[in-house]
């Protein structure tokens, strides 16, 4: 329905009138039939009655009410027209609860800085149009409220946490507010950006390492195991969300040296997790399995988020680290881990699904399950998990199996191999892989490839078409 709207104002002086004018101008320009007795007041009316019918008229799904000091004076004291109008007006407003068909829009403030408006408009949300910027800055916001398209709309009621049913998880506070003040001193530019950073970090690191087990759970049915993991691993997600937003600010403000070095201290910190506490001596190697989940579904968010960013080279860094084993039993030579760590599998966490389906892999049905961002969706999760098999195709001593390319459909590519069929779109790709030669890294798939499909890894349809999905024979043929 197209909005109709009253414009009631003060003849204060003629350059106040041509303002009003404009802005009833541009209403209309705009798609909002306007009603003001520049036009619509023809000689002979009763400017009264038509005041008055205007205000009732229920045809007018608005009136805007210019509120200078003018207006202010004559509402306030009851003076000719204005204050006619101003009567009918306050009875509407004072007899309507939740009306919202009178909107102030504020043309002039007094000698303290506050906004003219009549004492019976004081309470009523106001639109500040008092200067040309502040009508640019707020016109959209007007003519979205006339139309009842506001910018911000109140999210559907989602469903309840599954985590409020059964454990108690502490409050995800610190870590945001933590992130917030780092999110701060780096737009900012303060001093000791450090200082937050590590702040931030061990609040999440903190947050996560209390939720390991550390005595023996009351149920250890693998029902029981499954729910919890689901459990933990969705209370977990406010922190997963927390290092998105934090991969985004930094790899935009802080050095990639610098920052490269951040996010695999934090990682190698993420992986240490998974591992059983020192002080728990009798365990079952499944009583950790949210902490792995968490870990797998994390490195791929990294990883996805640091590719929107276009951070190759932060990409690079990152899968080609090695983090330390917090597994002292270890022989020296093996304490480095690759990314390889960060594969993970659960079958205790298909118990949790409480379905009669089996599924390839658990952790990516939950991840799948547990996709709720808007900037990266699971698409995005699975081009990442084939870009870190591509890099371990293409790197020597580095595993990968990606679990999620069991949601693809046939023919399928994504969109960051598809566009590598164009030279400056694969050198991006090379600077992954480490090699320049595009027939280096097609031989590189190929036999990456073969080693999948005879790994005994391989099941399903999975492991015949990963030359496919990486668009292998097409690279770097648009030069």
């Amino acid at each position: 329905m197209t909005p109709k709207v009253f414009i009631s104002y003060s003849w204060s002086s003629p350059a106040h009138k041509e303002r009003v004018k404009a802005i009833a101008d541009r209403l209309l320009s705009d798609g909002v039939d306007v009603v003001i007795d520049i036009y619509d007041l023809k000689e002979g009316y009763d400017k009264n009655a038509f005041m008055e019918k205007m205000v009732v008229d229920k045809s007018i799904t608005n009136v805007l009410v210019m509120c200078d000091s003018v207006y202010v004076e004559k509402a306030d004291n009851k003076k000719s027209g204005v204050g006619t109008e101003s009567q009918i007006i306050s009875q509407q407003v004072y007899t309507k609860v939740e009306q919202s068909k009178f909107i102030p829009i504020v043309c002039e403030y007094d000698e303290h800085s506050e906004p003219y408006l009549p004492v019976f408009m004081g309470s009523l949300i106001w639109i500040d149009l008092s200067t040309p910027e502040k009508e640019n800055h707020n016109w959209e916001r007007l003519v979205r409220h006339l139309n009842g398209k506001p910018a911000d709309i109140k999210p559907k009621l989602g469903q309840r946490p599954s985590y409020l049913d059964s454990e108690q998880h502490a409050p995800v506070s610190e870590p945001y507010a933590k992130l917030n003040s780092l999110k701060q001193a780096i737009l900012q530019n303060r001093t000791g950006v450090s200082y937050f950073r590590r702040d931030f970090v061990d609040a999440v690191i903190g947050y996560l390492d209390g939720m390991r087990v550390r005595t023996r759970p009351e149920d250890t049915e693998l029902l029981s195991l499954g729910k919890k993991i689901i459990s933990d691993v969705t209370a977990m997600k406010p922190l997963r969300d927390y290092v998105c937003e934090w991969i985004a600010l930094e790899a935009e403000f802080t050095g990639q040296d610098d920052f490269s070095k951040e996010l695999i201290r934090f990682l190698e910190k993420i992986l240490l997790l998974t591992e059983v506490p020192s002080t728990v001596t009798s365990y079952q190697p499944n009583w950790f399995d949210a902490q792995k989940v968490f870990a797998f579904e994390l490195f791929l968010y990294s990883i996805s988020k640091l590719i929107k960013l276009e951070k190759f080279q932060l990409i690079r860094t990152v899968l080609s680290a090695r983090f330390l084993s917090g597994d002292k039993s270890l022989p020296p030579e093996h304490r480095l881990v690759s990314v390889n760590a960060f594969l993970t599998d659960s079958e205790t966490l298909q118990a949790g699904f409480e379905e009669d389906s089996r599924y390839y892999s658990p952790v990516a049905e939950f991840i799948k399950r547990n996709a709720d961002r808007e900037d990266i969706v699971f698409g995005d999760l699975i081009q990442a998990d084939l870009l870190i098999l591509f890099y371990s195709f293409c790197n020597d001593g580095i595993y990968w199996y990606p679990n999620t390319i069991h949601y693809v459909g046939y023919n399928y590519k994504p969109e960051l191999f598809i566009r590598a069929t164009q030279h400056q779109y694969f050198e991006h790709l090379a600077i992954i892989a480490g090699i320049a030669s595009a027939q280096e890294i097609k031989l590189k798939i190929k036999a990456g490839a073969q080693r999948v499909r005879v790994s005994g890894f391989s099941y399903g349809r999975m492991g015949s078409d990963f030359e496919s999905m990486m668009n292998a024979e097409r690279l770097d043929s648009i030069k």
